[in-house]
């Protein structure tokens, strides 16, 4: 039997991925500080309601990507990350691209603040935590 090689791109494949998980409930912290080493992490900041009280002017939330050290079964990953500016959206498929391809559990999401999550990003838990 021969194998058929991939021809799907990464952005092809990184949606692919993102379309499994549509309906994914993201676990979530505004503690920057907070610990996690299960899961890809996505940061995201922008504006904040004080930054637009003091007269700055808005900026569309960005994000970077970090993970921590892991040693699943695929091979050993060292803490590392791919900072952005990433869009939000961006960000999270390239997320879940990365979660499959290095065995991590789950995406979570770490903000700057709670009120930056937008619906079109996807759902958050109830409660803040990981």
């Amino acid at each position: 039997m021969s194998r058929v090689p991939n021809t799907e791109s990464v952005e092809q494949e990184a949606q692919r991925f993102l379309d499994q998980f549509d309906g994914y409930v993201y676990a979530w912290s505004a503690d920057p500080e907070a610990v996690v080493d299960d899961a890809i992490i996505v940061g995201i900041g922008g504006t904040s309601a004080e930054m637009l009280m003091a007269g700055l002017p808005y900026a569309e939330p960005a994000a970077s990507i970090y993970w921590p050290a892991r040693s699943p079964a695929n091979g050993a990953f060292g803490v590392g990350s791919e900072m952005g500016p990433w869009s939000v959206m961006e960000a999270l498929r390239r997320a879940h691209f990365l979660r499959q391809r290095m065995d991590y559990e789950r995406v979570v999401v770490t903000l700057e603040e709670a009120g930056i999550w937008r619906p079109e990003y996807g759902r958050l838990a109830d409660q803040e935590g990981y």
